[in-house]
């Protein structure tokens, strides 16, 4: 039996694909103890794990990593919330003697812990690996000489803290672990065949999802349904939701359309008789039913398209979307558009696009096929097993 720990960020498409992986380390024997906030205590401990808490500036209102603001908020945010995460944690890591410490390449936190407990560490990855061709998307001081300066201060203030070398923001995005499991197909990263055999591309890692909720799936009728989502975090865009309503509402689909969890209820005036609007969906539940998925590109729900085979349109909400949203349309999954500038017309133009090429199909088949192929959440249990295997 093998002891894992495992250390993430509170996003919680960061923290989907690592749930059937904890879930099928604990069903092998295995012991997984995994650090996170409050808000995930019951999507952890339904796996199996031992849950142990932490508080994150994340979560606190008014972080920038909840908004769309500067470009360099959040790698700003990730050295402060190691510096404040590794406080909380670091003895309870120390104590566990762990064999293993699986973390996401954003969370500082544990990255550094396993540096310092000399644990073996593997990183966890929801997005696209970095690639020296997209070098100057990362220039941070040279795009911002005063924000360069606060990460650099924020960076100083972590490493005179605790024992920690020097390192660039950079690195951020950059650094590798002997081990780093990706949860995407290998085609669908950019460059994907120029990252040698320490990337393990295990395609979607689909199981338990982080909570459950009552849906109207009664509601649900015979006519093709599409799914409009904006993602968790940007999704204050009431002029875009009514967009969607020029767009659909005379045509012969089923929309069900999810608003997400807003402080305050949008002004969305009349909807259109054949759109279900709700604050929250079972996406993955939902699209198993849908024959379009229009989304912001995030990757979460990329991954469940290509699990299912469903067209997309992507219209990316922020900066750090536009990528995945690009590599949609560049893998011949379906169509890119820019939310500036487009319109009703625009988009149900995409959405029929999509539906009736059959280019799009084929394409979705072949990646469909490679992601079943990459083996998902077992193929990362079998990685993470082998990797401490090794190591004994």
């Amino acid at each position: 039996m093998a002891k894992f720990v495992f250390v993430n960020l509170p996003f919680q498409a960061h923290i989907n694909p690592t749930l059937p992986v904890v879930q099928e380390l604990v069903r092998r024997g295995d012991e997984v103890v995994y650090y996170l906030t409050a808000k995930y205590q019951q999507a952890i401990e339904a796996t199996g794990a031992r849950f142990c808490c932490y508080r994150s500036l994340l979560e606190q209102p008014g972080s920038d990593a909840q908004q769309e603001s500067h470009p360099l908020a959040l790698p700003m945010q990730m050295v402060d919330e190691a510096c404040s995460v590794m406080g909380q944690i670091l003895e309870s890591v120390r104590a566990v003697e762990a064999d293993c410490i699986v973390y996401n390449p954003l969370c500082l936190s544990g990255r550094f812990i396993a540096q310092m407990l000399q644990i073996p560490a593997v990183i966890s990855r929801a997005f696209f690996v970095s690639h020296e061709n997209n070098l100057r998307t990362y220039q941070f001081g040279e795009r911002d000489p005063e924000v360069g300066k606060k990460i650099q201060a924020s960076m100083q203030q972590l490493c005179t803290r605790y024992p920690i070398a020097p390192f660039n923001i950079m690195s951020m995005f950059f650094h590798k672990e002997p081990l780093n499991i990706v949860y995407i197909p290998r085609s669908f990263q950019p460059y994907g065949d120029s990252f040698g055999a320490e990337y393990l591309f295990v395609g979607p890692s689909i199981g338990m999802p982080c909570e459950t909720e009552d849906f109207p799936f009664a509601q649900l009728g015979k006519a093709p349904l599409v799914y409009i989502t904006s993602g968790t975090i940007f999704n204050h865009n009431p002029d875009f939701f009514k967009m969607c309503f020029d767009a659909f509402a005379d045509q012969p689909f089923q929309v069900v359309m999810t608003t997400g969890r807003l402080s305050k209820p949008l002004d969305l005036g009349p909807i259109p008789d054949n759109f279900l609007v709700c604050s929250y969906v079972p996406q993955f539940e939902v699209l198993q039913r849908a024959s379009l998925c229009i989304h912001h590109g995030g990757m979460a729900t990329i991954m469940d398209c290509i699990s299912l085979g469903i067209p997309m349109v992507a219209i990316p909400q922020a900066a750090n979307q536009q990528p995945m949203a690009r590599r949609v349309a560049e893998t011949g999954l379906g169509v890119f558009l820019e939310k500036e500038s487009v319109t009703a017309e625009s988009l149900r133009s995409a959405a029929i696009h999509c539906l009736e090429d059959p280019t799009v199909r084929l394409n979705l088949q072949r990646m469909q096929e490679e992601a079943r192929c990459a083996g998902g959440f077992k193929a990362a249990t079998d990685g993470l097993q082998r990797f401490v295997g090794e190591l004994r």
